[in-house]
């Protein structure tokens, strides 16, 4: 899988909830579909590359290694348990 993608759906995840019009809830949930996508997009991408060898994107632009796979499994997780633990309190507002 190409890094690029995930790059994408970052940059398409973090415009969700301002595309969502309406309630609150829907505005909610956006957020919690498309933290999740990048949860699951970072999963997808990091943990090939933990136990493989290190990837290089078709384009040859992206490289992929052990180390770097692991931090983005990182960030992806503690963006996700971020985004579940924060909407709870986000309705108070």
């Amino acid at each position: 899988m190409d890094p690029f993608i995930l790059l994408i759906a970052t940059s398409a995840a973090a415009l969700a909830p301002f595309l969502v019009r309406g309630t609150s809830r829907a505005v909610s949930l956006s957020a919690l579909a498309a933290s999740t996508v990048i949860f699951i997009l970072g999963l997808f991408l990091s943990v090939p590359a933990l136990f493989d060898a290190p990837s290089v994107s078709t384009n040859g632009l992206w490289y992929l290694d052990p180390f770097a796979a692991l931090l983005i499994l990182i960030v992806s997780f503690v963006q996700w348990t971020g985004t579940m633990t924060s909407v709870p309190y986000l309705k108070e507002e």
